[in-house]
């Protein structure tokens, strides 16, 4: 890293320049990074002030090699009847054809930019300016036919993503008297995002030598871009969404004891649909600072204010597909490959079946949120807090609900999803031993969140819905697992109960429970299990979250620490389940019957789990059950810091330099975890709280550095 600035008041500049190699705790995973930033700022006028800045970034990496990731990426699942082999040398083998007769090459270029003015003249102010961002990834894959059963893949893939913001403000600040003050303030923002990529799949090619997908290059040829050697997929895709955004705001303060700030705005976007285009969002905020009525009363606090905030804000959509209405599209494939644009050698679109139907009367979503807070400080403020209480309403979400079957689409869009989250956080400060009480100085801090939520509507007035493996009932937490209870395991065929009504053998979806199949509990005493008997259990987004970080100084010595926790949360265990349901995984030929080298690793306590019948046609391993609910909560130590800073030491101030200050430090990220919860990581799940095993390992680092004050 190097840094190099300069200038005057008047006009200054910084040029930074970086490079880091960053290698992951995968099989010979990277990220080489490099950075490159310039600013400057010039004052041509007394009154005016012109900045620029530009920086770039260029990424490339070296992916793992899972063969899941790879499948998945291909679109094609061979033959998986038998798992790597945990033997060195087949290991290494299979290396090799990644490292001399593949390759997989990823890389991405970034570069920003702005340009401003700003005036100011008296009590007025302007700002204009104009900035960018502009994105792009790459990605060239080739995997030879010993990879894939006599089959070759070539992929190509190029994206980008840009955006350019034009932003204009003018403020202007008015003094009625000496004890009211007002500013007032009027904007408008122009945003302008294009996305585009092309991604081409190419299969079967005549020679592990052919590399590249070769195309007829002859613009005027009937067969013009037609692959030469492949069976070639084409995906493609180009969005452009802009957002219009006028606002104004008046900030309003009394005696430099009342603050009372408002803000009117409006925002008009191009993928919303027309009769909905703009949305209002109005904000209120008020504050009041009591030192003055502190002073007064003698009360044992040196600081004490409230807050209240009140506003909504619109959310807007990441697909331009809802502003279309009614649409056609190409979805005349399968379920591996929906996207086929063409049939029988004619370029085909139809209704999007498979995709879902999307009607008119989608207005925006937004969400509305009250909040009150209070802020303290005791003991000449060496011991602050701060809590705050807030309710957030998710209003008019959009969700895709199912539809009649005779209508031939697989769902629907429909507005009117309510989702309400409230909860309380709180900060703490603390100077435990300040720099006057003697030669060692000892820091706290501690923040912590307590959060919950509830479903308050479904579209179309749904009591519940089911939506993938995730059951969303109104007036219930929408992070529940809803599960089958089990209570044991039967042990021989005639301890299944039976139906005195018509002799029918409890069931699981109309197969007969035998022995060895688990207990679940018929809840409803229908003599059938099904979604009827799941109940709610657990949640997985945590209902506590926060962190602590202390820093104690002694001399020229710095530790510093930070943990960080989570508690009454759950997690599903479905690694666990996956292993245990090996019989039904083998069984099956798609991407969750594949077995990594790492399924030969022995983690997972089989006494944490009855013992079913793995070869059972109810699947006795599902993971829709409450084995598999575990306790999710964990206290982390993020980080350990120990530094020394060598300008205070006496050698050192008798040597003739030129550095201000020398610092030494040592650091350690992710040193350990602390968790109930019996399989990996416990922050490693997805959205849904589910552990699936593929989460990507947070590394443990160790560093040593310097930093120099000139």
């Amino acid at each position: 890293m190097a840094v190099l600035l300069s200038g005057t008041s008047r006009s200054n500049f910084r040029f930074y320049g970086a490079n880091s190699s960053s290698a992951g705790n995968a099989d010979d995973t990277k990220l080489d990074k490099y950075v490159a930033s310039f600013f400057i700022n010039m004052l041509p006028l007394k009154w005016l002030t012109v900045s620029s800045m530009v920086n770039a970034t260029k990424l490339t990496r070296d992916r793992n090699r899972n063969l899941r990731d790879r499948f998945a990426e291909m679109q094609y699942v061979p033959d998986l009847s038998s798992p790597i082999a945990p033997n060195k040398l087949v290991y290494s083998n299979l290396l090799n054809q990644y490292d001399h007769k593949s390759f997989d090459n990823n890389s991405n270029n970034a570069i920003q930019g702005s340009f401003s003015l700003n005036a100011k003249v008296k009590k007025i102010d302007f700002l204009s300016r104009i900035s960018f961002d502009y994105n792009e990834n790459m990605r060239d894959v080739f995997y030879n036919s010993q990879l894939l059963d006599g089959n070759n893949y070539v992929s190509n893939y190029f994206g980008y993503n840009q955006r350019l913001n034009i932003d204009n403000v003018l403020s202007y600040g008015y003094t009625l008297d000496s004890k009211n003050d007002f500013n007032f303030l009027v904007g408008h923002t122009f945003t302008n995002d294009i996305s585009k990529y092309n991604y081409g799949q190419g299969y079967k090619g005549p020679s592990d030598y052919v590399r590249i997908n070769s195309v007829v290059g002859n613009s005027a040829d009937a067969d013009y871009l037609r692959s030469l050697f492949l069976i070639v997929n084409r995906f493609t895709d180009k969005q452009k969404i802009n957002l219009s955004s006028l606002y104004s705001k008046i900030e309003y303060s009394y005696n430099k004891e009342f603050f009372l700030n408002a803000v009117l705005r409006t925002d008009g976007a191009s993928n919303m649909q027309p009769t909905d285009r703009w949305f209002f969002s109005p904000m209120v905020n008020a504050q009041w600072d009591l030192k003055r009525v502190v002073a007064k009363n003698n009360l044992p606090v040196t600081k004490l204010k409230i807050n209240a905030t009140w506003g909504r804000l619109g959310t807007l959509y990441t697909s331009d597909r809802y502003a279309a209405g009614p649409q056609y599209t190409s979805d005349i494939g399968w379920s591996a490959n929906p996207n086929m644009s063409s049939y029988n050698g004619f370029g085909t679109i139809t209704r999007p079946y498979s995709l879902g139907w999307v009607g008119y009367d989608i207005p925006w979503a937004y969400v509305q949120e009250t909040s009150v807070g209070l802020e303290v400080g005791l003991l000449k403020d060496r011991l602050q807090a701060k809590i705050d209480l807030y309710t957030k309403n998710n209003n008019r979400m959009l969700l895709d609900v199912p539809t009649n079957a005779e209508y031939g689409y697989a769902k629907t869009y429909q507005t009117g999803m309510d989702v309400n989250n409230r909860g309380v956080e709180l900060a703490l400060q603390a100077a435990i031993l300040a720099p006057k009480s003697g030669a060692v100085t000892w820091n706290v801090n501690f923040n912590a969140a307590y959060n919950t939520n509830k479903l308050n509507a479904l579209p179309g007035g749904l009591n519940d819905i089911t939506v993938g493996n995730q059951k969303l009932v109104v007036g219930k937490p929408i992070d529940r697992f809803w599960v089958l209870q089990s209570t044991g395991v039967y042990q021989r065929d005639i301890d299944v109960p039976v139906n005195p009504a018509n002799y029918q053998i409890l069931s699981y979806k109309g197969l007969p429970l035998l022995a060895g199949d688990p207990k679940w509990k018929d809840l409803n005493g229908d003599y059938i299990i099904n979604e009827s008997d799941k109940v709610e259990l657990g949640n997985f987004i945590p209902r506590i979250t926060g962190n602590v970080g202390t820093d104690i100084t002694y001399k020229s010595f710095t530790l510093d620490l930070n943990f960080a926790f989570v508690g009454k949360r759950n997690i599903l265990n479905q690694a666990a389940a996956n292993r245990l349901d090996f019989a039904a995984r083998a069984g099956s030929n798609d991407i969750n019957s594949i077995n990594e080298i790492t399924f030969w690793q022995k983690g997972l306590d089989m006494a944490n789990y009855p013992v079913y019948n793995p070869w059972s046609a109810v699947q006795a391993y599902r993971t829709d059950q409450d084995i598999f609910i575990e306790n999710g909560a964990y206290l982390k130590l993020r980080s350990i810091s120990l530094g020394y800073d060598i300008t205070n030491a006496g050698f050192f101030k008798k040597q003739k330099n030129n550095f201000r200050r020398l610092y030494l430090y040592a650091t350690a990220l992710n040193v350990f975890t602390v968790t109930p919860y019996t399989g990996g990581d416990p922050e490693l799940v997805n959205y849904i709280g589910i552990d699936t095993g593929y989460g990507m390992s947070i590394p443990r680092t160790y560093s040593l550095g310097i930093k120099l004050d000139l």
